[in-house]
């Protein structure tokens, strides 16, 4: 094997396993190396921990291969991350790298429904075109909840669909910790939402950037953040709530289904925040507070369009798709220029993102060209 001599799991089914603690399947240790080929992980539970299927702990630095696999109602109870949890700590970090993969109805009755990172080092975990839907948590965050110092997860080219929490804020996902860093590339979204009767309505957002770092680049965020089935645009899709300029736009399409509300939503917590971008076409950016939140408009921003500006706009199997003829009135990106705004902000997803092929790529993996398209998809 290259992964160092991994244990290799190939056309298995997992199914109605539990543990107390953690890793209804695998609780990896160690510094060993597992590898998961085409396997299915059907309704597996961890009953007082984390991780209804897979864990990877602390202290040694374990690596874990998921391939082609399926992963439906896997859960746990009390702690967070309901289908995965990876840690790390002085002594070792654990690694995690799914690449085409389907992850539905993942959930915990705490926070992070698909996965939670911990510790206090740097995991990781890097998602590649996989399909997350219907993901959902007791509290917080249906999908990522990121709490690792230095923790870090990965994703380029997956769907997300359906995904909602019946907590208070961040229906896909929180970067919480200092130090986290999230990226996502070539991402479609839609139809995130929070179930919890009576929410405010300001904590309906899709992703709430808490004291982490997070880039979106050639992501599509379209539609409507909903709280107890009702449709609140003025909120956001993302919700800055930090006092650091840790975001970053690039290229993305953030848009709200409805001829109003906003892209981005400045809440009430920081006291003085700037956030720049560049190449996004965007509903408006609010602010919950006069004078505490920034959105400066890089080259390329266009801040006051709805999903109507792009026609032949349709959710499939390759997220959001459109037809390119863009009504807006800013102009779209030079590929080389997204690429060397992702660079500038995270030098690590950069390496990434080349080393798996995806720069200057759509979310099915054609070339962009020298011009890219705004969001995920490119014709």
């Amino acid at each position: 094997s290259k992964d160092r001599g991994a244990v290799l799991f190939e056309k298995c089914f997992f199914a109605a396993n539990s543990c107390t603690n953690g890793g209804g399947v695998c609780w990896q240790d160690g510094g060993s190396s597992v590898r998961f080929t085409d396997c299915s992980f059907v309704g597996n539970y961890a009953s007082n921990g984390s991780a209804g299927a897979l864990y990877a702990n602390e202290g040694a630095d374990n690596l874990m291969r998921v391939e082609k696999c399926r992963f439906s109602g896997n859960n746990s109870v009390t702690y967070n991350g309901g289908s995965i949890h990876i840690r790390g700590n002085a002594s070792g970090s654990s690694v995690l790298h799914c690449k085409s993969c389907t992850f539905e109805n993942e959930f915990t009755t705490a926070r992070g429904g698909l996965i939670a990172l911990g510790g206090n080092a740097a995991p990781l975990a890097t998602f590649e075109d996989c399909v997350i839907s219907g993901c959902h948590a007791g509290e917080n965050c249906a999908v990522f909840y990121a709490y690792a110092t230095n923790g870090k997860v990965y994703f380029n080219a997956c769907r997300f669909e359906n995904n909602y929490i019946n907590g208070t804020y961040g229906s896909e996902g929180c970067p919480a910790a200092a130090g986290t860093f999230i990226g996502l590339n070539n991402c479609a979204v839609r139809g995130s939402h929070l179930e919890r009767t009576g929410a405010n309505s300001q904590q309906c957002c899709w992703y709430n950037i808490g004291a982490g770092k997070m880039l979106f680049s050639n992501c599509s965020l379209i539609g409507v953040p909903t709280a107890s089935g009702e449709e609140i645009p003025t909120y956001g899709l993302v919700r800055l709530n930090n006092n650091a300029a840790n975001v970053r736009f690039v290229s993305n399409i953030i848009v709200s289904t409805l001829d109003r509300g906003c892209g981005i939503f400045g809440g009430d917590t920081q006291t003085s925040l700037t956030v720049t971008g560049s190449y996004n076409k965007m509903s408006p950016v609010k602010t919950q507070k006069e004078g505490t939140f920034t959105y400066t408009s890089g080259d390329g921003d266009d801040l006051a369009v709805y999903a109507s500006a792009f026609p032949g706009l349709t959710w499939g199997e390759n997220g959001w798709a459109w037809n390119g003829n863009y009504s807006g009135t800013a102009p779209l990106a030079a590929t080389t220029a997204v690429n060397t705004a992702i660079q500038a902000f995270d030098t690590d997803f950069h390496a990434w993102l080349n080393g798996i092929g995806a720069l200057g790529k759509d979310i099915r993996g054609k070339d962009r060209g020298a011009t890219s398209w705004p969001g995920s998809y490119q014709n």
